[in-house]
């Protein structure tokens, strides 16, 4: 599909062109209205109807590349509560994120947001905006961020990537044959676990050879339940979920007070700043969901 050139921009400050390379000015230097973006739906809750009757919630991803085939490489959603714009090609992001500068605005999450508060949590860089965002990424850019630091923990992940490597080969040399069919997500989450476990807090939990006992087990039910849970409240406020579905708001509370409590366990008395072991518990839940 030709990307469209057209040019969008909401009070002034935004420019968004899918033309091409040229920037704000590439396509006519024209800067359409917000309200010109091709848009999915006109009602929001009934949008959010259709999306759940059509199994959406679970499979956003097919839900979103139907859009963009009707729509075209740039369109707009209200969905319940979920207003976006959301963008399909490279190229287009790359000039959202030079047009954004120092203060980048990520997505919030309010369901999150809502269990840091309740649980009297900080937050982290996930959930973070504005310049607190930009004062937490500076000081982690040194030693886990930037390039020179991720580095650092290249030995540590080739570690554990080497031993899952030879996990399999034993698998594969013990089944009749030498020819497996297995389900690879079980064994992909205990990897990543293991992984991000070991370079943020140097500890490796055991994991690839069978075992790590209920605790590793339960962290990584934890965050599926995080995940799954996730999706709902993208388009459902929390006060609206917590009347129509209070199990689902439940699971996800439980959900993430697991996941720190994973966290806590790790460091195991040491006490980073309240930010660090907030930062901490994220990088975990999200290198294994990635």
């Amino acid at each position: 599909m030709r990307a469209r050139g057209w040019l969008w921009g909401r009070g002034g400050r935004r420019a968004l062109s899918s033309g091409g390379a040229g920037g704000a000015g590439g396509a006519g230097g024209a800067v359409r209205p917000y309200e010109a973006i091709p848009r999915a739906g006109r009602n929001r809750w009934l949008d959010l109807y259709r999306v759940w009757r059509g199994g959406g919630l679970q499979d956003l991803h097919r839900h979103m590349e139907g859009s963009f085939r009707r729509l075209g490489p740039i369109y707009r959603e209200r969905v319940g509560a979920y207003d976006c714009v959301n963008l399909l090609l490279p190229r287009d992001a790359a000039q959202l994120f030079r047009a954004e500068g120092l203060f980048p605005r990520r997505m919030g999450i309010e369901a999150w947001s809502a269990h840091r508060r309740l649980r009297n949590h900080q937050r982290g860089l996930f959930l973070l905006n504005g310049p607190a965002w930009r004062a937490e990424r500076l000081a982690l850019n040194p030693a886990v961020l930037s390039p020179a630091g991720a580095s650092k923990f290249v030995p540590l992940l080739d570690a554990v990537a080497g031993d899952f490597a030879a996990a399999m080969r034993l698998r594969v040399g013990a089944s009749p044959g030498r020819a497996l069919t297995l389900d690879l997500h079980p064994l992909l989450f205990r990897f990543t676990l293991e992984a991000s476990s070991y370079a943020l807090y140097g500890e490796r939990l055991g994991l690839l050879g069978g075992g790590g006992g209920g605790g590793a087990q339960r962290f990584i039910a934890a965050v599926e339940t995080m995940l799954a849970t996730t999706v709902p409240l993208l388009f459902l406020r929390p006060p609206a979920l917590r009347c129509l579905h209070p199990l689902l708001w439940r699971d996800h509370l439980r959900a993430w007070d697991t996941i720190f409590q994973h966290g806590s366990l790790l460091l195991r008395g040491r006490l980073p700043l309240a930010s660090l072991r907030a930062n901490l518990t994220e990088f975990t839940a999200g290198g294994v969901d990635t």
